[in-house]
């Protein structure tokens, strides 16, 4: 057995030819060794060495690069200095790998990459001296998503359709993307950092409530980063004549909200039609600027704006009328002033009484269509 310096010696040997060999133990290569030997008279055989490589490991870790907590189950591959590969390894529970029983010299390590994570460092080319090589690790970070929905604020519905812009912290685009059937959008495969997300905000819509700036940390995915917009509605109807149903046009409407200001006003058009756009859903009130010769009729009053437009919000106006004639002398048909003349309604009631003027002409105006009856009170001396 050597000694503590390796020395190993046989003595009181007669001349002639023997055989060296050794017991090799684990973790050595075989290298030179004597083999055959021939003892010549008077002549010891000195320097009858043994030489071994010491086999030797190289081992590391699969870190996350956020946590720096092992990940197991990654395959990392291990190629000697030619390219051929000298074996794979899986890292376990903890991420630990290791190759065991090499020589030394030239290596290359490299990993396969999964889905979901972006490769950081690595230890590449690595050289065995007479030593072990630990601690060779593989960082890698996982990457992450950013999602949520595009809501209608009034019914939570999603809106298709959309565009979602994401920016990272130095305002450069990352990406867009658009809602899908269900509104939900989605930015897969970022890094931890913080981010800012914006909309395109489509007319008829007023932006509410969105998530802005944003930061994603270690494995932590973010969801419902929702964007809730309130959509526009109108309100709109016609100024109707009562008795032809006929639109009535320049007629002044006046929209004010439940605080009782003013949002705005509309004069209809030739065909009676007015239109109050771009409102929020809430309460409203409807007026209008009544004309002299008309009289009010039925109005929409008091409006409440939900999830669509309130069409159809009528003013129903009537016309009033003029019943006129003259009074006349039946002989020489020449007018007769002074003379009253009596309206009563369908009921019998006095709706008014007028005297004729010097040409004999009376009139009652302000009348809504209807059945009237018209008397005279006959004056003494006349048929």
């Amino acid at each position: 057995t050597t000694n503590a310096t390796g020395f190993y010696q046989f003595c009181n040997l007669m001349p002639g030819t023997y055989t060296l060999s050794e017991t090799l133990k684990p973790g050595y290569q075989a290298g030179t060794s004597p083999g055959t030997v021939t003892l010549a008279c008077n002549q010891n055989l000195t320097d009858q060495n043994f030489v071994n490589t010491k086999l030797l490991c190289i081992s590391g870790y699969k870190l996350d690069g956020c946590t720096q907590a092992g990940l197991a189950d990654w395959t990392i591959t291990l190629k000697d200095s030619s390219g051929a590969a000298v074996g794979t390894t899986t890292t376990s529970g903890t991420g630990f790998y290791q190759f065991c029983n090499l020589a030394p010299g030239t290596y290359v390590l490299s990993e396969t990459l999964k889905a979901g994570y972006q490769a950081g460092a690595a230890p590449g080319t690595v050289t065995l001296g007479s030593s072990n090589l630990t601690n060779q690790n593989f960082v890698n970070t996982k990457l992450l998503c950013i999602s949520g929905y595009k809501l209608d604020a009034a019914t939570s519905t999603g809106l298709p359709g959309w565009t979602i812009t994401l920016k990272d912290s130095s305002g450069t685009t990352v990406g867009t993307a658009v809602t899908d059937q269900a509104g939900f959008y989605q930015f897969c495969n970022l890094m931890p950092g913080t981010y800012s997300l914006s909309e395109t905000l489509k007319a008829g819509y007023q932006a509410g409530t969105s998530p802005g700036t944003v930061t994603l940390v270690c494995n932590q995915n973010l969801t419902d980063q929702n964007f809730v917009n309130t959509k526009l509605l109108c309100i709109s109807g016609y100024k109707l004549d009562a008795c032809s149903g006929a639109g009535l046009p320049d007629w002044t409407i006046t929209l004010k909200d439940s605080s009782g200001t003013t949002v705005g006003t509309a004069v209809t058009d030739p065909a009676g039609f007015y239109q109050f756009c771009n409102l929020v859903p809430g309460t409203y009130t409807l007026s209008e600027t009544l004309k002299p010769g008309y009289q009010a009729g039925t109005s929409p009053g008091t409006v409440t704006l939900t999830t669509e437009n309130a069409q159809n919000r009528n003013f129903t106006n009537t016309k009033l009328l003029c019943i006129s004639g003259y009074k006349l002398d039946a002989a020489t048909n020449a007018g007769l002033p002074d003379w009253t003349i009596t309206l009563k309604d369908s009921s019998g009631a006095t709706i008014g009484t007028a005297v004729t003027d010097q040409a004999g002409f009376y009139q009652f105006c302000n009348l809504v269509p209807g059945t009237y009856t018209l008397s005279e009170t006959l004056k003494a001396g006349y048929q």
